[in-house]
């Protein structure tokens, strides 16, 4: 999507980015021991601001950099989303809340403050009026560590169901006119395709009938997605809708059994 909002300027230097990389600079309000959760796409940390009756909440990021919900690929916020309802689950098991809430802001009218995606994860007690509450500080980085404790302890102890593996089956027959300009592209996103993260196997052949399957092996859903954003993938969909196919199919399938053997 084109001329999406954007409220950052030119040499914004990001303080999520930083904390994401550990590269903190002197005066920073967040600092590496505030992490409770990081993986290769997202990060999850206490934040250094708190509302006075809701201490320790949770800042969830990814950590490529993305301004605001407009702009966030829909694979990437799904994963937000997956963290989030982890640090509920170890809030709710260390902190003795009442509920949770999560929020998330998108430009100044929004009440945004940090030009970097992320969604807060409140732990929330009776009779808190967390939305009619203006009484906030920056906690100390010794308060902060008291909570985050807490949380990296849950967390790594968290028996967290996989996801599901996904199956996608994408079947079509090749316009001859465009067959050879089809075959570049498709070298190309094949290749591409097997780097990506969360593409287990993928593999095309044309059938005694000529139509070509694609089999492709995902981890998650989330995979799928990611996948399906992709700009450059983007590109080959249009190209294919557009000239490359007279026919298509695609299917994308929950993996209920995997099993067998090698010899």
């Amino acid at each position: 999507m084109e001329n999406l909002p954007t409220h950052a300027p030119e040499d914004y230097d990001c303080p999520f980015c930083r904390l994401v990389r550990g590269e903190l600079t002197p005066g920073s309000l967040n600092a590496t021991d505030d992490i409770v959760l990081q993986t290769d796409r997202m990060t999850a940390f206490v934040s250094p601001v708190w509302w006075s009756r809701n201490p320790g909440h949770v800042l969830v990021v990814p950590n490529a950099h993305y301004e605001n919900l407009y702009s966030i690929p829909v694979g990437v916020l799904y994963a937000v989303q997956a963290v989030s309802q982890r640090v509920a689950f170890a809030m709710k098991a260390t902190y003795g809340f009442a509920g949770v809430s999560t929020r998330q802001h998108n430009e100044p009218a929004g009440n945004q403050d940090v030009w970097h995606f992320h969604q807060h994860v409140f732990p929330r007690y009776d009779n808190d009026d967390l939305y009619r509450n203006k009484e906030k500080h920056v906690a100390s980085p010794e308060e902060r560590l008291h909570y985050a404790g807490f949380l990296r302890d849950a967390l790594a102890g968290q028996s967290y169901p996989a996801p599901n593996l996904c199956l996608v089956v994408f079947r079509s027959r090749i316009d001859p006119e465009h067959a050879e300009e089809y075959g570049a592209m498709a070298s190309e996103i094949a290749a591409l395709a097997k780097a990506q993260p969360g593409i287990l196997a993928f593999k095309t052949f044309t059938a005694s009938d000529g139509e070509r399957v694609t089999l492709a092996e995902f981890e998650s859903e989330e995979a799928v997605n990611v996948w399906r954003e992709h700009s450059r993938h983007k590109d080959a969909q249009h190209a294919g809708r557009d000239r490359f196919y007279s026919e298509y199919r695609l299917q994308v399938c929950d993996v209920l059994r995997d099993y067998g053997f090698n010899r």
